[in-house]
């Protein structure tokens, strides 16, 4: 293991512009490149200063440019949320409401990890997941990126091991679907879905006895979609891999609904209701 190996903890524990130099945690770090952080004395490691150099550096070139950025309402109840998903049982609540406190305060990532120990390494990683979580500014999707994206989506979930049985409750009050379904049709099977956009939601495997496999991607968004607010569905042209797909978006939710049927050519109204309600 070299020097730098040795230190890296503590290089990474010095915030830039501060006097942490002179804590007696760091002294091994000060002596092995001068107390204030010069090459001078035979007991320092030039190795060692240069790399301390280039990370004071970094730290600053990030620091200027998060410098103006607050830390958005709620990010603890996130970080707790985020942290009980992973299974990270041993961030407590008052350790994430140290971590939260101390970006509020502009206190560097370095010093959370001389300050919070192993605990409070969990959350500081947690808070740079909880950046996904953050308010996003909603956008223009057309129909154009649309029709490019699903057939992405579908490839993406064609073959996927994550497919379960029949829908829980939980999953169809949030992503209704049952008011949609033609006739008898009905969910054989379902699986959770994460757009690139970072968009998520639900596909059902809604394929007829039969027939050609169909599905429904159901996705929560704050983007607004060029497709119509009910069905019948928006066509999407220039579909590629053989599909047909229509989709449409209820504003008042957030719902964006994509039926795509693997058999180019498909009536999409044959699947749907022509009044659905809900």
């Amino acid at each position: 293991m070299s020097r730098i190996d040795e230190l890296r903890q503590q290089i990474d524990a010095c915030r830039t512009g501060s006097d942490d130099l002179h804590l007696p945690e760091l002294s091994e770090l000060a002596q092995s490149i001068g107390r204030d952080g010069v090459a001078t004395g035979s007991a320092v490691d030039a190795a060692v200063a240069r790399e301390f150099d280039r990370s004071q550096r970094f730290d600053r070139t990030v620091g200027s440019a998060l410098h103006d950025v607050s830390v958005p309402a709620g990010l603890l109840d996130r970080l707790l949320e985020t942290t009980t998903a992973a299974g990270s049982e041993n961030a407590s609540a008052e350790t994430l409401g140290t971590a939260v406190a101390a970006v509020d305060r502009g206190i560097s990532r370095r010093r959370w990890a001389l300050s919070l120990g192993a605990a409070g390494l969990i959350a500081a990683s947690t808070v740079a997941v909880a950046f996904v979580f953050w308010p996003v500014s909603p956008q223009d999707i057309s129909l154009l990126q649309l029709a490019d994206d699903v057939p992405k989506w579908n490839a993406s979930v064609e073959a996927s091991a994550d497919w379960q049985g029949s829908p829980p409750e939980s999953a169809l009050s949030v992503y209704p679907v049952s008011v949609l379904l033609q006739g008898k049709r009905a969910v054989v099977k379902w699986r959770q879905f994460r757009t690139p956009r970072g968009e998520r939601g639900v596909v059902y495997d809604v394929t007829p006895r039969g027939g050609a496999t169909a599905r429904l991607f159901v996705i929560k968004t704050p983007h607004r979609y060029a497709v119509a607010p009910t069905p019948p569905p928006t066509t999407l042209k220039g579909m590629t891999g053989g599909l047909s797909a229509g989709a449409w978006q209820r504003l008042s939710s957030g719902l964006l609904y994509v039926l795509v049927v693997e058999q180019g050519g498909v009536q999409l109204d044959d699947y749907l209701r022509s009044d659905p309600v809900g």
